[in-house]
């Protein structure tokens, strides 16, 4: 609730923050104007185990979308950048790449790999220092 009343400060319209209220807190979506107002629970597949509350704008969102084939030309199939236990191949990182990358715990060893990469669903997935 009080995440829900701190955005509703920014909003810029009555409609936006009434979009806001009117999803509830458990699920849900709503549009007004340019702004989508979502309510993910933590029981969602995409949700990580975490709640979220998103705003967005969908035109803007699709404007600097990728097609399929750019999207394709920038990255790797996951079996190219994942072995076969699901962790990140990083025989690649030459000495001075690891000497740059922040550590685990400071275990000099492991390497806090970020970012992220598309599954062989199509689904985008966290790249971290665990299996993904």
């Amino acid at each position: 609730k009080t995440l829900r009343a701190y955005l509703a400060g920014f909003l810029a319209s009555r409609g936006e923050v009434a979009a806001l209220y009117k999803i509830g807190l458990d699920e849900g979506e709503a549009t007004a104007g340019n702004v989508t107002f979502e309510v993910t629970p933590t029981t969602a597949e995409d949700a990580f185990g975490a709640w979220w509350i998103s705003l967005y704008n969908p035109k803007s969102i699709e404007s600097v979308r990728l097609s399929e084939k750019a999207y394709d030309d920038i990255t790797l199939p996951a079996g190219e950048v994942l072995e076969a236990g699901g962790r990140v191949k990083n025989k690649s990182w030459t000495k001075a790449d690891l000497g740059h990358s922040s550590r685990l715990d400071d275990d000099a060893d492991e390497v806090i790999q970020r970012g992220f990469f598309r599954d062989e669903n199509g689904v985008f997935r966290f790249l971290g220092s665990s299996n993904p």
